[in-house]
């Protein structure tokens, strides 16, 4: 996977989007904090002749005019592939200024086949990953281990298991080690990064079933947000 570094890259995948009469995408973004949500990360494949060209696209770069890629998705002669896109097409009509006409959503035609349209678990996976490229991409070394398998997971608790690792993870340094521990009754997301001095612990957000424990060690925070199905006897732990 490389990047979209310049406009003449952007016109390339457009251009192999039309050829191959497909574009997968899926974004990132950050909505926490803020009056309108903001695009941060758009992942593209396309198809490249036999293969599968995967690039990432940054909108947060001023240089790159990703109207190239809006066409395309505006193209009724291209299938655009995403999961659960109902945010993302909402988010990239705003930001890119476009329309997705043809759309082929994945979790919808999961849950015409008789699958779950979320698999709860690897959702979590998914988000985390996404994060660690995104630090990597800023330099810093990412270790991801993930250890069981866990359950299916309300949205609500995915995304605490996601925000206060992440708030960690976003103010690396140089490098950060994520493990992902799983099981049947219990899954936590633990992260240990070197941060600046001036970092601040994430925001406590109770929910009873979710727990955030969080220390400074030196450089270093080591952050750890656990769920069980059971009530947790404090939302947030700071040392």
């Amino acid at each position: 996977m490389a990047g979209l570094a310049t406009n003449a890259d952007v016109a390339e995948v457009a251009e192999l989007a039309r050829a191959g009469g497909r574009l997968g995408i899926d974004t990132e973004f950050m909505g926490e904090g803020r009056y309108r949500t903001l695009l941060c990360l758009a992942q593209i494949a396309v198809e490249d002749g036999d293969d599968v060209r995967i690039e990432v696209a940054d909108p947060l770069d001023e240089r790159i005019d990703p109207r190239p890629l809006a066409g395309a998705l505006a193209d009724p002669a291209v299938e655009i592939v995403m999961h659960a896109g109902r945010q993302d097409v909402a988010l990239l009509r705003r930001a890119w200024e476009t329309d997705v006409t043809h759309l082929f959503d994945t979790q919808l035609a999961a849950g015409f086949a008789g699958l779950r349209s979320q698999l709860g678990y690897d959702p979590l996976l998914h988000e985390l990953r996404a994060c660690a490229d995104v630090a990597e991409r800023r330099g810093v070394v990412v270790d991801l281990t993930s250890v069981g398998v866990g359950p299916r997971l309300p949205t609500e608790v995915r995304r605490l298991l996601v925000d206060a690792p992440v708030h960690i993870l976003a103010a690396a340094r140089s490098h950060a080690r994520i493990t992902v521990a799983a099981g049947p009754a219990e899954v936590s997301v633990a992260v240990i990064a070197d941060t600046p001095e001036e970092v601040e612990p994430p925001p406590e957000r109770p929910h009873e079933q979710v727990r955030v424990y969080c220390q400074r060690e030196g450089a270093q925070w080591c952050l750890q947000a656990t769920w069980r199905p059971s009530p947790s006897p404090s939302s947030t732990t700071t040392r």
